[in-house]
């Protein structure tokens, strides 16, 4: 098995680039807390947002609850195995996960997991996630299969090209006791991946692709 050359970057802008992409993360999971809805979220901090290779290997993650780091690799995973080909996966799209046999903990753990091009070029993810308080279903407590536990969604875009899918979104929100509450919640996410994002990409231009690249590895 041949043994992959070890990556000569310099140390300085390095640090440079890894305290940067730490802040724009945290302004992420800031702007989550500024918007949702969500006491859990905006008080208790339980979000996440994070970034990614091309492949779905995490870079690194801002998190206010550590269980979230876990898992969103495997939602990004999922969408490039499931949805590469069909619907596509564009600059600007936005998809919606809360499928606990893809990621997360339970339903009420829900990602909005955006592509990051560069010159037309798929280089990186971002992903962010809450603790939303409601997906449907029985009430807390009472449910004892999964089939219970309302709104189950294994990645459904609810961006397409920067532009909000209003069908996709309302059938989201709809199926809660709260569609306000939850739009909300689900706006502030949008909101954090799109922050995140136009910063990531600011590092692009700064520090060059190639570099940004290395570094994440």
């Amino acid at each position: 098995m041949a043994v992959q050359e070890a990556i000569q970057i310099d140390p300085v802008k390095y640090e440079m680039f890894l305290h940067r992409l730490w802040a724009i993360g945290e302004e992420g999971r800031i702007t989550i807390q500024r918007v949702s809805a969500s006491p859990i979220v905006a008080q208790g901090g339980e979000c996440i947002a994070a970034f990614y290779d091309a492949k779905g290997t995490m870079i690194l993650s801002c998190s206010g609850h550590l269980r979230f780091a876990a898992a969103t690799s495997d939602a990004v995973r999922r969408i490039l195995e499931w949805y590469s080909d069909n619907p596509g996966i564009y600059d600007g799209d936005q998809f919606f996960v809360n499928d606990p046999y893809v990621a997360g903990a339970h339903v009420y753990d829900t990602m909005r997991i955006k592509p990051i091009f560069h010159q037309g070029e798929l280089i990186a993810w971002v992903a962010t996630g809450i603790h939303t308080a409601d997906t449907g279903g029985v009430l807390r407590g009472a449910a004892t299969e999964i089939y219970h536990e309302g709104l189950r969604v294994g990645g459904l875009k609810v961006v397409e090209r920067g532009r909000v899918r209003e069908d996709a979104f309302r059938t989201i929100v709809d199926q809660s006791r709260d569609p306000d509450y939850v739009a909300l919640d689900l706006k502030s996410c949008i909101a954090a991946n799109n922050v995140c994002s136009r910063r990531y990409l600011e590092l692009v231009r700064k520090f060059g692709v190639r570099f940004v690249q290395d570094a994440g590895q």
